[in-house]
């Protein structure tokens, strides 16, 4: 069964919220320690929010772990 993906982020919206630049989330997505992308058209894409919710959660968590 597949997921369903509620809100499609752009990755300037996501850029700007976790207050960090495009080409610092492409180099973390290209590492795979960031959430994937999801394609949206030629030269378009986008984050679903609840994959970066979760990833904020826990980057939280392990700054509080620490």
């Amino acid at each position: 069964m597949t997921k369903a993906i509620g809100q499609i982020i752009s990755i300037q919206d996501v850029a700007s919220r976790i207050g960090v630049h495009i080409t610092t989330l492409d180099r973390w997505c290209a590492a795979g320690t960031f959430v994937p992308k999801i394609r949206l058209g030629p030269g378009r894409v986008g984050f679903a929010s609840e994959d970066v919710d979760g990833w904020l959660a826990q980057r939280r968590a392990d700054a509080a772990s620490t």
